[in-house]
Parts: C-alpha cells; structure tokens; sequence
C-alpha cells in the first residue's frame, strides 16, 4: 500500500488519507502517552523551582486537568466553526 500512496503514477488523495488514518486505539493510546509526558515535565519542572514533590506532583496533575478540560471545549467551540472547512458536495 505504501508504494501506491508515494507512486505518482497511482497517488490521489483518498489513498493518502487512508493510508495515514489510524485506528481508534492508536489515537487514544498516543493521547494518553502525550499526557503522561506533559504531567512528568510539568511536575519535573515544577519540582526544579519548589524542590517539592508534593508540591510538584499538585501543580502537575491540577495543572493538566485544567489543561484537558478546556482543550475539549477549545475543540468542541472549533466543530462549530466552518472557516476552514472544504464541503465537497
């Protein structure tokens, strides 16, 4: 499949986006690897101002709570927005 999608002879785009989308798991599994890493770095961070765990580990998980929620809003408030958009009909 990957020599169609880089083939100039055979490339359209339907077969570019199919051949990059991925499964539900993957996606869910690559968010939740995304997150772990923000949370070390922002208690790693945190940790190297306060030199405080409890302190780190707090502002890192409040901290990236807060961040996920207004992220899904931020993406829910997008969905509504059709700039951008190319309606095919």
């Amino acid at each position: 499949m990957i020599d169609q999608v880089f083939s100039v002879k055979a490339f359209n785009l339907s077969t570019l986006v199919e051949a990059m989308e991925g499964t539900r798991k993957r996606s869910l599994a690559k968010a939740v690897l995304w997150r772990v890493i923000c949370i070390v770095i922002s208690v790693i961070t945190t940790f190297a101002f306060t030199g405080k765990w409890d302190l780190a580990v707090a502002v890192g998980t409040v901290y990236n709570a807060i961040t996920m929620g207004l992220y899904y809003f931020h993406e829910r408030l997008w969905n509504r927005i059709k700039w951008g958009i190319n309606l095919k009909k």
